[in-house]
């Protein structure tokens, strides 16, 4: 077998193949035994064949976003009420947590926190 019996097994787990495939490779053991094969042999030939008959599924796509819908510009007031807002959110969480952050710093930080969610392509 090229892989490994732990990689295929988690694979097919995370496939939800495994219980199929599984008992698939019992009974290719079993009906390789009865024809006389050596159980080491007939469990590495099944595990072959269980990787031949079980190759990755294909990726499928994702599912597409619906539209969003056009959401007006935030004014300048609204988008600095919002700025001080979450400056004032940060400021408090950096004591909080015991980070110095200057006033400048806090600033650019609420500013691109602002700056993201005002302009987001993925709001509705």
């Amino acid at each position: 077998m090229d892989g490994s019996k732990i990689l295929l097994t988690e694979r097919l787990r995370a496939e939800q193949r495994w219980p199929e495939a599984s008992k698939r490779k019992d009974e290719l053991v079993k009906s390789l035994r009865a024809e006389g094969m050596r159980r080491a042999k007939a469990a590495e030939a099944a595990w072959e064949r269980i990787e031949a008959e079980y190759p990755p599924l294909e990726p499928t796509a994702p599912t597409p976003m619906p539209p969003t819908e056009t959401v007006a510009a935030v004014d300048d007031e609204t988008f600095a009420g919002l700025l001080k807002i979450v400056q004032g959110h940060i400021g408090r969480w950096c004591h909080k947590n015991g980070i110095n952050v200057s006033p400048e710093a806090s600033q650019e930080l609420a500013n691109t926190v602002c700056d993201f969610f005002v302009n987001a392509p993925w709001r509705c």
